[in-house]
């Protein structure tokens, strides 16, 4: 058999070992975009949109951690990243629709949730709004995600992991949340905390609560969706995210990422996808960079996110499965 020296290996690809929630819903809409988006380090693309939802996210966390409506209006004012005078007239969404959204939010549901013993979560001194986290799997994959809010309940030691979404819709379906497993995978997350806070007394962090805060932007109005999500969720979760990466590593090894014509166009902005008649192309030849080019990026992106200490906390995948063996 012939061997072959580590200096012949081939590289690994590290962006595509970077996931997320939003990439693993692309491979599931077409293999080929989940390959381009995990390579292209360029500039966001902007929108209404997406500004609202930051800025309104941003402001509410801020009043959720004791803040003046001051410093929460300020915080809104500052997430929101594209010019002020944009706007969504027909949805309702703008800067100024932002900021008083924020201050319904300050006067007319944070005390509700105060009153019934709710506070945001702190761990070591900071306080657990945008919770970034890095669960390690095997072969160097790992996903990166961040939780809007943790909530602890100082009268029933409960825990409330708090998901903060945005909609045109006056009466937005159930089915539009109820089996995300973007909030499942924040059960592995709260196993670890349980023992890191052991000096809490949570009652109970095999099932959790996941509360969807969405803010109807047509009417201007908050609704809350509690979801229940079990034990038995997160070990179906753990699943589905280990053929993922049999799926990517398959796509990899083959050297071949399908593409499913059927997404090529895009309904919701009424685009064609942004590689549309690119995507034929080599990496090279449409990013004019290689793979070890590409890994540099993505390992300066790491060494940033750990100097600006946006990741609280890392899980292992062992630690992940004995966790779900003791809570079975």
């Amino acid at each position: 058999m012939e061997l072959t020296l580590e200096s012949e290996m081939p590289t690994k690809d590290l962006a595509i070992r970077r996931l997320s929630y939003s990439s693993l819903l692309t491979l599931h809409k077409c293999p080929r975009l989940f390959y381009l988006e995990r390579h292209d380090f360029g500039e966001r693309e902007e929108s209404v949109h997406l500004a609202y939802g930051k800025a309104f996210g941003t402001g509410i966390q801020e009043v959720m951690k004791g803040s003046s409506m001051q410093q929460a209006w300020l915080a809104t004012f500052l997430a929101w990243d594209i010019g002020t005078e944009e706007e969504m007239d027909k949805d309702k969404k703008s800067l100024w629709f932002a900021l008083l959204m924020v201050d319904k939010f300050a006067n007319e549901y944070w005390p509700m949730f105060a009153s019934q013993g709710w506070k945001l979560l702190s761990i070591a001194g900071k306080a657990s709004d945008e919770y970034g986290y890095k669960l390690h799997f095997l072969d160097s994959f790992y996903m990166i995600g961040f939780i809007d809010a943790i909530l602890y309940n100082e009268l029933t030691g409960e825990i409330k992991v708090l998901e903060i979404k945005t909609t045109k819709y006056n009466n937005p379906s159930e089915a539009l949340y109820a089996n995300s497993w973007q909030a499942i995978g924040y059960g592995i997350i709260l196993d670890k905390l349980a023992m890191v806070l052991a000096e809490l007394d949570i009652t109970n962090h095999s099932s959790y609560e996941v509360l969807y805060m969405v803010l109807k932007s047509n009417s201007m109005e908050i609704e809350l969706m509690p979801f229940k999500k079990t034990k038995v969720q997160k070990a179906i979760w753990l699943k589905d995210i280990t053929l993922d990466i049999d799926r990517i590593a398959s796509y990899e090894k083959d050297n071949h990422w399908p593409k499913y014509g059927e997404s090529c166009f895009n309904y919701a902005s009424y685009k064609p996808c942004k590689y549309f008649g690119l995507c034929h192309m080599s990496l090279k030849g449409i990013f004019l960079k290689d793979v070890e080019t590409i890994n540099e990026t993505v390992l300066a992106k790491e060494a940033k996110e750990l100097e600006r200490n946006t990741i609280s906390m890392e899980v292992s995948l062992s630690e992940i499965i004995n966790n779900q063996i003791e809570g079975a």
